[in-house]
């Protein structure tokens, strides 16, 4: 990292700039929400601290930047799992470097890496909110790690090529790499898997015409679970987008994902058997719906149905989402936010988590096919660099819903009150004037 830095800031020591930017958030969560996964829910209280510190080069020389980033996540929950009298924490860190190669080409290299403890509640932080299945563990001491490069090339006028390759790496440490043993059948339920992984995208994008662009994509990834097997998936999609005005676009796609599976794992049976080879569809409508003075309203929609790498039970199966995302900002302080997210397996029918066995399901993750959570943040801006925002937080978890006596459960309830701050000197912004607004928790509105 720093041998990077300094090549960079010798590429032009007469024309750079150095800046700082950072923030952070902390977050005061009542209410209900069981100890471990497929528990009753009980009164709960949960505590989030999480600052954020970034430092950026910039050269003109080949427009060169380097961004460094670093963001502690400092969790305490009450009760939790292991009966902890101290917080969890998660180191976060991330570097990106972009310069621009050529009149054509530019490029750009990231890397990042998250090491520390997480419970239950925090695989979708780690994993993506898509994550379905939950690892069985008390708390697990994790590091992930990614890197990759991309370049992006406007070849013609009207048609921009990228090619992106990546690898990641993730493994539990310490006591939670303890191998599980062979001879037990539920043993591989409490420790997530070590998990390797290679991808390579390629993206051509070609403009029909002002407001519309047509996209093919292709993606090639690899991804070994250690004793869990090992996996090739190949996605290809073709996609169009159309400007429907200056700030709302829609988007939708059509493809397939093939999976190939290159090595059986050890002791367990795969519980998906469906075809290998599955239809891929999504579409999205994202940007500005309604703009006046006294009130912007901007929302995100969409559906997808795709191939989902779950990280917790090591298999590759088709999943079915779909979200509603809005926002109504009131200039120039309040902004009201509304988000609704649903996944599901979709196979034709539920999954076999016996695993072999003769005590029927065996793997905790039978009970979280199925996945719905909303939340309703109301934040209030004040001197322009400060925020609190409060609101709800719920979620449910079910099994396929297809299941016999399909009901939810996993039920987490919140009330929460959040604050958050941000600060950025010289040539960075931490907030653009006349933006829509923002909520702590859910981002910027267009």
């Amino acid at each position: 990292m720093i041998v990077l830095l300094s090549l960079v800031l010798l590429a032009d020591p007469r024309a750079k700039t150095v800046d700082v930017s950072g923030g952070g958030t902390t977050e005061l969560r009542g209410g209900r929400a069981p100890i471990n996964p497929g528990d009753d829910p009980e009164p709960s209280v949960l505590y989030l601290l999480q600052p954020i510190g970034r430092l950026h080069f910039s050269a003109r020389a080949r427009a060169q930047g380097v961004v460094l980033t670093y963001s502690p996540r400092v969790m305490y929950r009450s009760p939790n799992p292991a009966g902890l009298n101290r917080p969890l924490l998660l180191h976060q860190a991330t570097a990106a470097y972009s310069r621009r190669l050529s009149q054509i080409w530019t490029s750009n290299a990231f890397a990042g890496a998250d090491v520390g403890e997480l419970d239950y509640t925090s695989a979708q932080n780690l994993f993506g909110e898509q994550q379905g299945s939950l690892p069985d563990a008390d708390i697990t001491k994790y590091a992930s790690t990614t890197a990759g490069l991309g370049f992006v090339g406007r070849i013609h006028p009207v048609q921009q090529l990228t090619i992106a390759p990546s690898v990641d790496y993730r493994t539990p440490y310490g006591e939670s790499a303890v191998e599980p043993d062979p001879d037990d059948e539920n043993a591989l339920e409490t420790l997530l898997p070590r998990q390797v992984g290679a991808n390579l995208n390629l993206r051509h994008a070609y403009d029909v015409a002002p407001v519309d662009t047509l996209i093919a994509e292709v993606a090639i990834q690899y991804v070994d679970f250690s004793e869990r097997g090992a996996q090739a998936i190949g996605v290809g999609t073709y996609g169009w987008t159309r400007q429907l005005s200056r700030r709302l676009a829609s988007t939708v796609r059509a493809g397939t994902f093939a999976t190939v599976e290159t090595r059986a794992p050890d002791g367990i049976e795969r519980t998906f058997t469906g075809s290998p080879v599955q239809p891929l569809v999504a579409a999205e409508l994202d940007g500005r719906l309604y703009n006046r003075a006294p009130l912007r309203i901007s929302g995100s929609f969409g559906f997808s149905n795709a191939a989902f790498v779950d990280s917790v039970t090591g298999e590759v199966v088709p999943r079915v989402g779909a979200f509603s995302r809005l926002s109504f900002f009131m200039p120039p302080k309040w902004t009201v936010g509304l988000e609704v997210n649903f996944t599901t397996v979709a196979t034709r029918e539920p999954r076999d988590f016996s695993l072999g066995g003769d005590d029927g399901i065996a793997d905790p993750a039978a009970q979280q096919e199925t996945a719905l959570s909303w939340r309703t943040p109301v934040s209030v801006a004040f001197r322009d660099n400060y925020a609190v925002e409060f609101g709800t937080i719920w979620s449910v978890r079910g099994p396929h819903v297809r299941a016999g006596g399909f009901q939810f459960r996993q039920l987490e309830s919140w009330l929460y009150v959040a604050f958050s701050f941000d600060y950025a000197t010289g040539h960075v912004r931490a907030r653009q004037a006349g933006g829509g607004g923002s909520t702590v928790t859910g981002g910027d509105v267009n």
